[in-house]
C-alpha cells in the first residue's frame, strides 16, 4: 500500500453551462433519442465532482497490476460495474467492441454533416474545440448562423436530428473522455457512429481503459485526470457505503446514476485530500460493501482463455484488466490471484498508428465467464481463500522494500545532470506556453471565422438590394426607350402606357410586401430569441426558487435536529445561490444585448422603409411624367398647338 501523496492535479469540475443548456434544448424527443443510444450516462451531469477524493485515491493506485491496494484488500472498477451504471450493454457476453479508429478531417465533417468548405484548421492534432460544435449545433440559432456551412439541405428539421449526434460527441468529449486542453477528440465521432447505427456494442471497455490510464499518469505526476472521474467517484463511494445485509435490487432496469444520491444519502464522507487519505489508509476488508446490490451477477467475466487478464482498448491506450484479483466485487469466492507485472502490456495509442484490433478481438472472444451457480451465499461479506491473507502480506512486504539508493555522483556529473534537468523543466514550461498560445490562436481563428460569416451574410443582403435596384432602373430605361418610338395610334399608346404604369404599381406593391415580410421575419426572429431568453430566465429563476426551498428545508432541519454540518451545507447553498445569481445576471446582460440588436434592426427596417417610399415616389413621378410627355407628343402629331393641353 502506497504512503506517498502525489502531485496535485485537476479533474472535470462540472458540466459547462452551454452543455447543460444544449441538453435541455434537445427537448423530450431529442433526449429520448440520446438516452436510447447512450444509456443513463448523461445523468452524470447532475453529480457533483469530488476532486479531493480522486486526488487521494490516486495515492493507492498500483500501476503494475491496475488495482487499488489498501491495508488488507484490493479494489478496481470492473466492466460489469461500469456497464451497470449506464444501464446499457449490461449483458457483456452478447456485446461487441468499439474500435475508435482515426478519422480524416473530411470524414469527420461528413459524420457531423458539416460542409467540406469549412476550414480544416478547425481540427488541430485530431481534436476540435467544444465551441466549434456548440456554435453550429448547440445554440438555438445555430442553423441560421451556419446554414451555408452545414449539410442540412436548408432543412431545420434535419438540423435538429444532426444536433443530437453532435451532442453525444460533445458530451463524451467533455465529461467521459476529457483532455487537458478541454478539446474533443475526433475519434469520438467514430464511436458515436457505431453507437447510433449498430446494436449490441458496449462503451464500457473504452471508459474503463481511459480511467486506468488517467490513474497511472496522475500517479506519475500528470496535471489533469483524462478519464471519467465522476464514474470513478461514484464507484468508490458505493463500495464504502457498507450495509449490514446484501441490498439486492434484482434484475432492475432502473437508472442507477439517477438514484445514486438516494443510495448514499446517509454516507458521511471526509472533506479534503488529507482527510480522505487518512480515512482510506485506515480501511479494512470488513468495512467494504463488496458486491453492489444492483450489479447483474448471473454471468461475470473471469479471465481470458489465452491469458489470465484481458486487454481493453481505450481512446488513448490499451490497458490490461485482471478481474480475477477482485472476485469478491463480482459476488464470487476470492482465490489467490496470479501475480504478474501487467504494466508491460500497456500500449499507448497515437492517432496515426494502427490499432491492434485483431489481438484485442481475439482476447475478447476468448473471455471466460463464471456462471450463476458460482455465487457465494453472502456477497456483502466477501468470501476469500484462507491463503489470500498470507499472500497479501507477503506481497505488501515486497512492495514496501525501499529501492536501493544510487551512488553519489561526482560534482561535474551532478552539475551536468542539474543543467539537463533545468533544460527539461524549461522544455516542459515552453511546451505549456506553446499549448496556451495555440489555444488562444485557435480561439482567435474561430472568432475571425464567425466575423467573416456575418460580413458575408451582410454583403450578400447588400448585393441583393443593389441587384433589385438595378433591375428597376433597367425597367425604367426600357420604358423610356419605348416612349421615344413614334406612335401611330393614340389609343394603343395610351393603353400601353397605362399598362406600364400598372406594372410599376404592382412592382411597388410587391416590394412593399417583401419589405413587410422581411420586417415580419426580423420581428419573428427577435420574438423567438426573446422567448428562448425568457425560457432560460425562467429556468434559472426556478433553480433559484428551488435553492431557496432547499435552504429553508435545511434551516428547518437545523432547528429540529441541530445538525452539526448545517453551517457547511448552508455555505454551500449560498455559494450555489451566488452562482445562480451570477448566471441570472449574465442572462439579463444577454437580454440587454438582444434588445440592442433588436433596436438596431428596427432602425435598419425604418431606414429601408423610407428608401422604399422615396423610390416609390420616384417611380410614380417618372411614370406620370412619361405618360404626360407621350400624350403631348401624340397631340402635336394629331395637329394640336404646341403648349396647348390635349382635350
Amino acid at each position: 500500500m502506497s504512503t506517498v501523496q502525489n502531485t496535485p492535479f485537476t479533474v472535470v469540475d462540472e458540466a459547462p453551462l452551454q452543455l447543460q443548456m444544449w441538453w435541455y434544448d434537445l427537448g423530450e424527443d431529442g433526449q429520448k433519442w440520446v438516452t436510447k443510444h447512450l444509456g443513463a450516462l448523461t445523468d452524470i451531469i447532475k453529480i457533483k465532482p469530488r476532486d479531493d477524493l480522486i486526488e487521494a485515491l490516486v495515492t493507492f493506485w498500483d500501476p503494475v497490476h491496475n488495482i487499488f491496494r489498501f491495508s488488507d484488500f484490493e479494489l478496481t472498477p470492473t466492466l460489469e460495474e461500469i456497464a451497470g451504471y449506464s444501464g446499457f450493454g449490461r449483458d457483456l457476453r452478447n456485446q461487441e467492441l468499439i474500435f475508435p479508429r482515426a478519422l480524416s478531417v473530411h470524414r469527420f465533417f461528413d459524420l457531423l454533416n458539416i460542409s467540406k468548405q469549412i476550414r480544416k484548421t478547425n481540427v488541430v492534432k485530431g481534436c476540435c474545440s467544444f465551441y466549434f460544435l456548440y456554435s453550429r449545433f448547440g445554440q438555438p440559432n445555430g442553423f441560421e448562423m451556419h446554414e451555408k456551412g452545414l449539410n442540412n439541405k436548408q432543412n431545420k428539421d434535419t438540423w435538429h436530428i444532426h444536433r443530437r449526434f453532435a451532442f453525444i460527441m460533445a458530451f463524451l468529449g467533455i465529461m467521459v473522455f476529457p483532455n487537458k486542453e478541454r478539446t474533443i477528440d475526433t475519434r469520438i465521432a467514430r464511436v458515436v457512429q457505431v453507437l447510433t447505427t449498430k446494436e449490441h456494442h458496449t462503451l464500457a471497455p473504452i471508459i474503463l481503459s481511459d480511467i486506468y490510464r488517467a490513474l497511472t499518469l496522475c500517479k506519475s505526476g500528470a496535471e489533469f485526470f483524462e478519464g471519467c472521474n465522476i464514474l470513478l467517484q461514484m464507484w468508490l463511494i458505493e463500495h464504502l457505503r457498507h450495509h449490514p445485509k446484501f441490498m439486492s435490487y434484482g434484475l432492475s432496469k432502473d437508472n442507477f446514476i439517477d438514484s445514486y444520491e438516494e443510495r448514499v444519502k446517509d454516507y458521511n464522507s471526509p472533506e479534503g485530500v488529507e482527510a480522505w487519505i487518512s480515512y482510506l489508509r485506515s480501511l479494512n476488508a470488513s468495512q467494504i460493501e463488496w458486491t453492489l446490490g444492483w450489479l447483474p451477477l448471473r454471468e461475470v467475466i473471469h479471465m481470458s482463455v489465452l491469458k489470465s487478464h484481458l486487454l481493453l482498448l481505450g481512446l488513448r491506450s490499451v490497458q490490461p484488466y485482471a478481474p480475477h484479483r477482485v472476485l469478491r466485487q463480482l459476488g464470487r469466492y476470492q482465490v489467490v490471484p496470479k501475480d504478474e507485472d501487467l504494466s508491460v502490456q500497456v500500449i499507448e495509442l497515437h492517432p496515426e498508428a494502427p490499432l491492434p484490433e485483431a489481438l484485442i478481438q481475439q482476447i475478447w472472444n476468448g473471455c471466460r465467464y463464471l456462471k450463476d451457480d458460482t455465487q457465494v451465499p453472502d456477497p456483502v461479506r466477501g468470501e476469500v481463500d484462507p491463503g489470500y491473507a498470507i499472500w497479501f502480506r507477503k506481497r505488501s512486504r515486497v512492495d514496501d522494500v525501499p529501492k536501493p539508493k544510487r551512488p553519489t555522483k561526482r560534482p561535474l556529473v551532478q552539475a551536468f545532470d542539474d543543467k539537463i534537468q533545468e533544460r527539461l523543466a524549461w522544455g516542459e514550461r515552453e511546451k505549456g506556453y506553446k499549448t496556451t498560445i495555440h489555444a488562444l490562436e485557435e480561439r482567435l481563428r474561430n472568432l475571425n471565422f464567425e466575423k467573416d460569416l456575418q460580413e458575408q451574410e451582410a454583403e450578400g443582403e447588400k448585393k441583393s438590394l443593389i441587384h433589385k435596384n438595378e433591375a428597376l432602373h433597367a425597367q425604367l430605361q426600357q420604358m423610356k426607350k419605348a416612349s421615344e418610338v413614334p406612335v401611330q395610334d393614340y389609343d394603343s399608346l395610351l393603353a400601353k402606357t397605362e399598362k406600364a404604369l400598372d406594372k410599376a404599381k404592382e412592382k411597388i406593391v410587391q416590394l412593399n410586401e417583401k419589405a413587410e415580410s422581411s420586417k415580419d421575419h426580423q420581428v419573428t426572429k427577435f420574438e423567438e430569441e426573446r422567448a428562448q431568453f425568457e425560457r432560460e430566465k425562467a429556468h434559472w429563476v426556478r433553480s433559484e426558487a428551488q435553492l431557496h426551498a432547499q435552504l429553508e428545508e435545511m434551516r428547518r432541519y437545523n432547528r429540529e435536529y441541530q445538525h452539526a454540518d448545517f453551517d457547511r451545507e448552508m455555505a454551500q447553498a449560498r455559494l450555489e445561490q451566488a452562482r445562480l445569481r451570477a448566471q441570472l445576471e449574465s442572462a439579463l446582460d444577454r437580454e440587454g444585448h438582444i434588445r440592442e440588436i433588436a433596436t438596431t434592426r428596427q432602425q435598419q427596417l425604418q431606414d429601408r422603409d423610407q428608401n422604399f417610399q422615396y423610390f416609390k415616389e420616384q417611380v410614380h413621378n417618372w411614370a406620370v411624367y412619361t405618360a404626360q410627355t407621350e400624350l403631348e407628343r401624340m397631340y402635336r402629331t394629331l395637329g394640336g398647338q404646341p403648349g396647348q393641353a390635349p382635350p
